[in-house]
């Protein structure tokens, strides 16, 4: 499998250095805000969206670092006219150092979804994304960006909701597993 990014933590979780095409890759991400300068030296927590997902994220770096393992996690990246089917690689790689490598599985073109288009404008709503999905919680239920703008009717909306981050139940139990797995496979 091909990284397509890398960056490594140190002991208190602070970005120390990424790879080239990390910055290659935020730019066809459409996230210019991660320019070179900006995140080195920052920690990693910032770059995170909700509670949820950054207490996982601890738990994660916690336990590669005492298990001393790599574990390996799927996720979705997408920008507004690309879904990214990707991988994370999380190594531990000396007694203060972790490593995250970002390994793309598949892509996929799809129409412009404006909903993931970070220049336009928001209103005060709050649309729960999955920070590994990437489903939105609609009506009680984790939808496709797809289904959920169909679902609430956003189709040539001016002013979208904003989105915040959190977990479906399907992606929680999976990373739960992982970090459960990691103790109990060494």
């Amino acid at each position: 499998m091909k990284y397509i990014y890398e960056y490594i933590i140190n002991q208190e979780n602070i970005i120390i250095t990424t790879s080239q095409n990390f910055y290659f890759f935020a730019h066809n991400n459409e996230a210019q805000e991660l320019v070179e300068n900006s995140i080195i030296g920052q920690s990693l927590c910032s770059f995170i969206g909700g509670k949820e997902t950054k207490e996982l994220y601890r738990l994660l770096i916690e336990r590669v670092r005492s298990e001393k393992r790599e574990i390996s996690i799927p996720f979705r990246c997408d920008s507004p006219t690309i879904r990214r089917f990707m991988k994370l690689h999380i190594k531990r790689l000396n007694e203060t150092m972790v490593r995250f490598q970002g390994c793309l599985i598949k892509e996929e073109k799809r129409t412009k979804i404006d909903l993931l288009d970070i220049t336009i404008p928001r209103n005060d709503t709050l649309l729960r994304m999955c920070s590994w999905c990437k489903k939105v919680y609609v009506n009680d239920s984790w939808l496709e960006v797809e289904n959920a703008i169909r679902e609430l009717d956003l189709f040539g909306s001016i002013c979208l909701p904003a989105l915040t981050h959190g977990m479906c139940d399907k992606c929680r139990e999976m990373l739960m597993n992982e970090i459960s797995n990691l103790r109990n496979s060494g």
